[in-house]
């Protein structure tokens, strides 16, 4: 669990409790702001103390009381650069939440219907003909998905793949279960809804992003990693080990590296404070790219699992954190891991980003769940009751 310094963890048991809903121009006085900014460091250089990742940038943002970015680690695994909160992070699965937008956004302007069969615009993926945009949105299409081939399995994708050929290899995997049977994440139904945004524009998916979704909402800083040239200069370095070799590997460049494999579902590249900007997007319904909350949360399918996810709507996952429902994403993809979530009742928002140095005595499914998401839960809730502290002064 987070260790949080001693006036924040008394404030956070005194707070927990506090209403629920904030008025969005609450005023948050320097005592609540310093609260929040002892936290987020707390959270962050906890993420990294040893067994924990190489470096880390921990966000938070709550209405009245400005945004505050605590670092802790290094940039690089000789551990010469601190980090710092403009660096860029491969930001892996927080992606759908992107591609989800892109779709959603051609559902508005007409140009495709959420319950329309894929079949007729993609083929040559393993799965039913009734499988529908819906259901590729929201993770109940049951196709066979790809990378299930080589995630997590621990090995290193170097080759570059076309879309026709991460469809070859769903094939592989063969149909999972009915369309809409159930629901089961799956990677390619996002690759296939990427690429029928691309058939449908006319150009690359980082184009209609950046057209459409990113580029209106000011996120100058964020990237598609398969379409674009990403600030190499500027990221946080990440390094991987493949099972059962002796050598780490960067996973950082495009030279030796590159997202074909990921696309849609996991190939963003972003900064904590264009991650921010993208919370508050979501938050305002009138907002420049027209797809908001409302829009990616309008259905939910039910999830019973073990972690903190309890449902999903269109590329984003509801999450209980101590009790309190939240909507975001989390993301794995080689060498970091990131989270992000908002919280539609106050304007809360979280962002965590992070890089790992390679080690294989590490799990980075075990830095997320024991560092990341107590971290989480515990600046979300102590946000809370700081906003609620101040309304009612």
């Amino acid at each position: 669990m987070m260790r949080l310094r001693a006036p924040a963890a008394l404030a956070l048991a005194a707070l927990i409790a506090k209403p629920a809903s904030l008025p969005a121009q609450s005023r948050v006085g320097d005592t609540g702001k310093k609260l929040i900014e002892s936290a987020s460091q707390a959270a962050a250089e906890d993420i990294v103390r040893p067994g924990g990742a190489l470096g880390a940038v921990v966000a938070v943002e709550l209405p009245g009381a400005g945004r505050h970015f605590a670092t802790a680690g290094f940039v690089e695994r000789e551990r010469r650069t601190p980090i710092d909160p403009r660096r860029h992070f491969q930001v892996g699965s927080l992606t759908k939440m992107f591609t989800a937008a892109a779709t959603l956004r051609l559902v508005k302007d007409g140009a495709l219907r959420l319950d329309e069969r894929i079949k007729g615009r993609v083929s040559g993926y393993a799965g039913g003909a009734e499988v529908t945009i819906r259901q590729l949105l929201n993770h109940t299409s049951g196709i066979g998905d790809a990378v299930e081939l080589f995630w997590p399995v621990r090995i290193y994708p170097t080759n570059r793949f076309t879309f026709d050929e991460l469809l070859t290899i769903s094939l592989l995997r063969g149909e999972q279960y009915p369309p809409g049977a159930r629901f089961k994440y799956n990677e390619t139904g996002m690759n296939i809804l990427g690429r029928i945004v691309e058939l449908e524009s006319g150009g690359t998916l980082a184009q209609f992003l950046r057209r459409r979704i990113t580029g209106p909402l000011g996120m100058r800083d964020t990237y598609s990693g398969t379409g674009e040239r990403w600030p190499e200069a500027n990221m946080a370095r990440a390094y991987f080990n493949p099972a059962g070799s002796d050598s780490v590997i960067e996973t950082t460049t495009q030279g030796d590296y590159n997202l074909s494999w990921a696309f849609a579902a996991g190939d963003v590249i972003s900064t904590a404070d264009d991650l921010l900007k993208w919370g508050g997007a979501l938050l305002d319904p009138a907002n420049p790219a027209g797809v908001s909350l409302q829009d990616l949360t309008a259905e939910r399918v039910a999830r019973e699992t073990l972690g903190p996810d309890t449902g999903y709507g269109f590329g984003i996952a509801e999450q209980s954190l101590g009790g309190r429902r939240v909507w975001g994403h989390g993301g794995h993809v080689y060498g970091y891991l990131s989270f992000f979530i908002v919280d539609p009742a106050t304007g809360i928002k979280i962002v965590v980003l992070t890089n790992l140095d390679g080690d294989p005595k590490i799990n980075p499914s075990g830095v997320y769940s024991s560092r990341i998401l107590p971290a989480a839960t515990a600046l979300l809730h102590l946000a809370i009751g700081v906003g609620a502290a101040a309304e009612a002064r």
